[in-house]
């Protein structure tokens, strides 16, 4: 196991939170903002598909000629997993699941939780929803003071119909977060629909889309996915 600095634990989190970020995944880059009074007019962005598949080509040759750079398996993980919500193809699951697998088979979990929370996250696109709820788990239990675990253990949750405790998940959620951002809003907006708080769920959309504006990178998934559910 080759030796990791600080640094590059760093930049790991980093990279993992841009690869994951959008309303399927459950890192936000905290921002600052009031919600509109309507959501904001729809902007015609350009199709990335393209770009997306050449990274990804990259990043296999990377990982090919170094089988242990775990940061560039994480990314790659991460790119599966967006191609994935973007067409459909179950393929790209078991994809980001090897990529994540061969990470935490470089690093452990206990220094490597992005790659531990990619692998929460591809069970859970897989609907494997216990072993996400499980994986999660164990992340809230190496990142405590992370608010990452509790996207994806109250997602799993839900699903698994537990509501109960995956409003306790997002309430803590809500408490370790420093910002609003717009993953958790549409996380709250959901939960406000199981309990048949429409509007609620309206203006926790519409904020939500107020912060996904906000980013520097606007994420076309996101917005796309708060004006679906609007």
């Amino acid at each position: 196991m080759r030796t990791v600095s600080n640094h590059k634990l760093l930049t790991l989190a980093a990279l993992c939170a841009l690869a994951c970020s959008g309303c399927g995944g459950w890192w936000g880059a905290p921002r600052t903002g009031a919600s509109a009074p309507g959501p904001p007019r729809a902007v015609a962005a350009l199709p990335d598909a393209g770009s997306d598949e050449l990274v990804i080509r990259s990043l296999e040759e990377k990982v090919k000629a170094d089988p242990e750079d775990f940061i560039a398996h994480n990314k790659l993980a991460g790119y599966y997993l967006r191609r994935q919500r973007e067409t459909g193809e179950a393929s790209y699951l078991s994809l980001a699941a090897r990529a994540a697998e061969a990470s935490l088979a470089v690093l452990p979990a206990e220094h490597n939780p992005g790659g531990l929370a990619l692998l929460a996250q591809s069970a859970y696109a897989a609907h494997d929803f216990a072993a996400a709820r499980d994986h999660a788990e164990r992340l809230a239990a190496i990142a405590p003071r992370e608010n990452y675990p509790y996207h994806v253990l109250g997602d799993a949750l839900l699903e698994l119909g537990d509501y109960e405790k995956a409003a306790a998940a997002f309430e803590r959620l809500g408490r370790l977060e420093q910002f609003r951002t717009a993953a958790t809003e549409t996380r709250l907006a959901r939960l406000a629909l199981l309990r048949g708080e429409t509007e609620r769920a309206a203006r926790r959309f519409e904020a939500a889309l107020a912060l996904a504006h906000e980013e520097r990178v606007v994420e076309r998934e996101t917005v796309a996915w708060c004006r679906w559910q609007l």
